[in-house]
């Protein structure tokens, strides 16, 4: 039987060999009360199946525990995930995504172990094509938390944490890696804090957000021109910060700083009204032990934002991971809309992410448990539904699980930092069938306008120019089961009216099709029916 091999003495950039590809097909059908999953780990060598287990989604109800359950909604859906390359374990609990270099090629970013089995050292891999990754950079001591320009001088930066100061490194210059250390912070705390990135002020300058460990501080780190940084403290009160989302949450212009409280089971809120300041607009109770924020845009298609919380939860007696679904009601106002959990047995969601995993324009929340990953995604504006579950491959540890589309097919890879026997970092995507033996050659789909969206009784489609001779417009519900295809004219390659009254409220996925059943471009409406 195959195993993976070891990352620390194997040559790193090669293909999982073709016979070691291993897919996840995930049965999923529903019975009275709860959700049954049946989960069959499907490999070119061998099946094991038969591990059952609950997935439970709630309705909160203005409520965040103790709610009645209820179904997601039936389905018997195929999700499958494909191991498509090993890296070293990211055992810093972030992964990060960019092109420090400027070459052109996507590079992912994490702390792992030197060839000397010392932890922890940031490292650089590119991807080559064709799911290939080479080692492109090994660097200093840090624990990595962020990939970006502050200072907007054309040289990447590399953020991160060690010992109890943070720390930024540079590039020498844009066709560089980052390898020289330009700024340490004053000490705060050895503990790992948490961090974000953004200019939640307004003035034109980056930022790094950093969550100092147990004391409840917010350090703002801002840049003030080349290598140099300001530094200002809020207090988010008693507790410290475990998590950040950054945007403007709730529409008004303002950027809002989203965090939850260490202990606390507390969803604070700040903003910015004016240059170097940030208040507190917005306090509620949230799941218990908070562990992650995801989001801050919209992502069911309802153009308001979300935002997921992961945390704890229970479900007649036996503990699970719990996700609050978070939107704003108003001004400084904000609501669960949604709870869903996962019921294995252990308790605290590690990890999730966000991404369009199957290319179809729509994002899936990926929720890192205790024996694997779990996929969900919206049903209409405000409901989710499990679509999807890859079982853990060794029942070691967890490091998180993160979301980037590096190969640029369209589809978004999950980078599974898992394994205390494998200690690999998985890249997995999923299998669509036509395009997986030659990845690096499909081509990118375009975004999709449709209008309106949400939309009655019609919509109007502009299709990309790239729509010429045998396209077609195929139309999917958010189980990815095809609805329609039919033929675009050939006298509207620009636009095209959808017909929409024929479809029940919910979210669709409508994709362009070459002739060659290609997507040219995708995209997601949402249908109101009256």
């Amino acid at each position: 039987m195959w195993a993976p091999r070891d990352p620390f003495f194997a040559p790193i950039g090669n293909r999982i060999p073709a016979a070691a590809d291993q897919a996840y097909h995930l049965f999923f059908t529903s019975c009275e009360g709860l959700v049954v999953t049946a989960i069959f780990f499907v490999r070119r060598e061998w099946m094991l199946c038969g591990v059952i287990f609950a997935c439970v989604a709630t309705n909160p109800g203005g409520g965040l525990a103790g709610t009645p359950a209820r179904n997601p909604n039936p389905v018997t859906t195929v999700f499958p995930l494909q191991v498509k390359a090993l890296l070293p374990l990211a055992s810093g609990n972030w992964v990060g995504f960019g092109d420090t270099d400027h070459d052109g090629r996507r590079e992912v970013v994490f702390s792992g172990r030197n060839p000397q089995g010392s932890c922890c050292y940031y490292q650089i891999f590119e991807h080559q094509g064709n799911n290939v990754y080479t080692q492109q950079y090994l660097g200093a001591q840090l624990y990595v938390r962020g990939v970006d320009d502050l200072d907007q001088d054309g040289k990447a930066e590399i953020i991160g944490q060690i010992g109890n100061q943070v720390q930024v490194y540079e590039a020498s210059d844009a066709a560089s890696s980052p390898s020289i250390l330009i700024w340490s912070s004053l000490p705060f705390s050895t503990t790992l804090g948490r961090f974000a990135f953004g200019d939640t002020d307004r003035d034109g300058h980056r930022e790094i957000i950093y969550g100092v460990p147990g004391s409840g501080t917010v350090a703002i780190f801002e840049s003030t021109g080349d290598n140099t940084f300001q530094t200002f403290l809020f207090s988010t009160g008693a507790g410290g910060v475990d998590d950040f989302a950054i945007g403007d949450l709730d529409q008004d212009g303002l950027v809002e700083i989203a965090c939850t409280k260490e202990g606390a089971s507390l969803l604070k809120i700040f903003e910015s009204p004016a240059n170097d300041t940030w208040i507190q607009t917005f306090s509620s109770p949230t799941v218990s032990h908070p562990s992650q924020i995801e989001g801050g845009h919209d992502v069911d298609g309802d153009g308001k934002p979300d935002f997921f919380i992961g945390g704890s939860g229970s479900v007649g007696g036996v503990s699970s991971y719990r996700t609050v679904v978070y939107r704003p009601t108003g001004d400084n106002q904000f609501a669960p809309v949604d709870t869903f959990e996962v019921t294995d047995g252990s308790s605290g969601a590690l990890a999730n992410c966000l991404g369009d995993l199957d290319g179809l324009g729509v994002e899936e929340y990926v929720v890192n448990s205790s024996i694997g990953l779990w996929v969900f995604r919206p049903t209409s504006p405000g409901n989710w539904a499990l679509v999807g579950q890859v079982p853990d491959p060794d029942g070691g540890s967890h490091y998180g699980v993160f979301a980037s589309d590096v190969n640029e097919n369209g589809r978004t890879e999950v980078f599974w930092a898992t394994g205390a026997v494998t200690r690999n970092t998985l890249v997995l995507e999923y299998s669509s069938g036509v395009s997986d033996a030659t990845p690096s050659t499909f081509p990118r789909a375009a975004r999709l306008s449709i209008a309106p969206n949400p939309c009655h009784l019609e919509a109007t489609i502009r299709i990309p120019d790239t729509a010429v001779g045998g396209a077609t417009l195929a139309v999917f519900d958010v189980g990815g089961r095809l609805l329609d295809r039919r033929p675009i004219p050939e006298g509207l390659h620009r636009i095209v009216p959808w017909h929409a009254q024929h479809f029940t409220s919910g979210i669709y996925y409508l994709r362009v099709e070459g002739a060659d059943a290609a997507p040219i471009a995708v995209g997601r409406a949402v249908v109101i029916s009256k």
